[in-house]
């Protein structure tokens, strides 16, 4: 019977040991710097969080003084008054930039300037919106106020332009609404066949829409003028 061999156990401790003895302090410096990069990760995502929340609050009082200003004798309104809150929504807009804040006071402006009937201030305001913020919620219906500001200026081009812009991004609840204008405009130009065109999309679509009730009545009403 042959002789049982046994096997050595080598021990990786002091292999260990003279690791960290001979890198020690590189270890420790890499380990200080993770631990200040994380801090101060943390620390910039709780002053954000609290910067925003400063926003979200300052705009909400900015709308609650808009409404009140909506709901006032419109002769009765100061200027001053209307120009202190346009003041305080466009110091929004500059202090937040690119946060929800700014986004939500500029639509606020696009509506003051509304209220106000500065068509073209109205618009400016809520193509701006649409361009910064082009994935918020807030796009699609601030291109359908600028399609409205421009129509209320005479601009069936600008306004066509916008509502055309709804219609190729797909949002789908407004959409409908889009359709409808677009049809409405040509249809108030002249062009008969281009309305029908759209008000037909409009119908196979968006069957169940109340936009395509109306546009189906509008169809009736250019079948009978022929």
């Amino acid at each position: 019977m042959p002789p049982v061999v046994q096997e050595r156990e080598v021990s990786t401790t002091p292999r260990v040991e003279r690791f960290f003895s001979r890198f020690r302090w590189v270890i420790l410096g890499t380990l200080l710097l993770v631990i200040a990069v994380l801090t101060g990760f943390f620390t910039y995502q709780q002053r954000e969080a609290a910067l925003l929340d400063k926003g979200t609050y300052e705009v909400e009082q900015l709308e609650e003084r808009f409404a009140r200003l909506q709901t006032s004798d419109r002769e009765q309104v100061g200027d001053e008054e209307v120009l202190s809150l346009e003041e305080d929504l466009k110091g929004v807009v500059d202090t937040y930039g690119k946060a929800y804040p700014s986004q939500r006071a500029m639509y606020l402006l696009g509506h003051l300037a509304f209220w106000q009937e500065d068509w073209d201030d109205a618009s400016i305001w809520f193509d701006r919106l649409a361009k910064e913020f082009p994935r918020s919620y807030l796009a699609a219906v601030a291109l359908l106020d600028a399609a409205a500001a421009r129509e209320n200026l005479g601009d069936t081009s600008g306004a066509t332009t916008r509502y055309e812009k709804v219609i190729e991004a797909g949002f789908s609840v407004l959409k409908p609404r889009a359709l409808f204008s677009l049809g409405r405009l040509k249809e108030s130009s002249g062009d008969r066949e281009g309305a029908r065109q759209i008000y037909t999309q409009l119908l196979e679509d968006y069957p169940s829409s109340q936009w395509s009730h109306l546009a189906r009545d509008r169809m009736i009403f250019l079948q009978l003028q022929e």
